[in-house]
């Protein structure tokens, strides 16, 4: 059985405007998925205002390959029949949503149509899942394709198509980026010049390169149909349980009634 990992799943609120992109092919008979979440007080609710308990899994796979090694669907099924969680972390890379990996010949049509098809296939089951931008390039399409410390202006581009792919999906949850790292809260919110610190096993030698910050994926995700409420969260890879203490940059942005979650962070407890 293909290996998958726990992850924990942190959600903020967001809101979500109707009419889905065209090529994600998102379903509109929406009886059947998962009903939509919110957050109230410091409690997730569904959209009848039952408490909702997330336990699920992290599907890797599709960060480092454009065919999540052929097994991926499989995986997240195994998880959702066989082992019973809720909802699904799907881990993904910019550069193989838009179809700049050197693998890739079809423009990321193929990348797209296998997130979809993850997508439906856990709201079908009524499981919620997470889209989360694991993997970036430091700014240059086609290279250095890993974990990086920040999101970079490429990152801007995945999030208007993905974005807009899914906003009318009550299944879907976004993370905008994960574990962004080693940077002050400053270039955390608002993006600037860094140094990168990335992942040794795949990110390559460190890379001087503009980040984009929270805000501006934030700002992204709205545009293209989601609105979140304000969530601090942590510039270090595990999160940060001395943020209430400190004062550290909120995100800004409309609150309205209807909300769906948005991971604004990335980050997780971890030992």
């Amino acid at each position: 059985m293909p290996a998958i990992r726990l992850a924990v799943v942190l959600a903020v609120a967001a809101v979500a405007r109707p009419a889905a992109g065209a090529e994600a092919g998102v379903a509109s008979d929406t009886s059947k998925m998962p009903l939509p979440l919110k957050v109230v007080g410091t409690r997730i609710v569904n959209s009848k205002d039952e408490p909702v308990l997330l336990r699920g899994v992290n599907a890797a796979s599709l960060e480092w390959t454009s065919d999540g090694q052929g097994h991926i669907l499989q995986s997240v099924n195994t998880a959702v029949k066989d082992w019973g969680v809720n909802v699904i972390r799907l881990p993904l890379a910019q550069d193989r949503w838009l179809g700049k990996a050197p693998e890739q010949k079809d423009e990321g049509v193929a990348y797209r149509a296998l997130v979809t098809k993850i997508v439906e296939a856990c709201a079908a089951q009524r499981c919620y899942i997470v889209l989360d931008l694991h993997w970036s390039d430091c700014g240059e399409w086609g290279t250095n394709i890993a974990q990086h410390s920040m999101p970079d202006q490429n990152s801007v581009s995945f999030w208007k198509d993905c974005a807009a792919a899914f906003r009318n999906h009550p299944a879907v949850i976004y993370d905008l980026y994960n574990e962004p790292h080693d940077v002050t809260w400053e270039v955390w919110r608002n993006g600037g010049t860094i140094t990168d610190k990335p992942n040794t096993r795949r990110g390559g030698p460190p890379r001087t390169f503009e980040a984009v910050g929270m805000q501006k994926l934030l700002d992204t995700a709205r545009a293209a149909g989601a609105v979140p409420r304000q969530r601090p969260t942590t510039g270090r890879y595990r999160f940060d349980v001395c943020w209430r203490q400190r004062k550290t940059p909120r995100l800004c942005g409309p609150q309205l009634p209807r909300r769906r979650p948005l991971d604004v962070g990335g980050s997780h407890p971890s030992d």
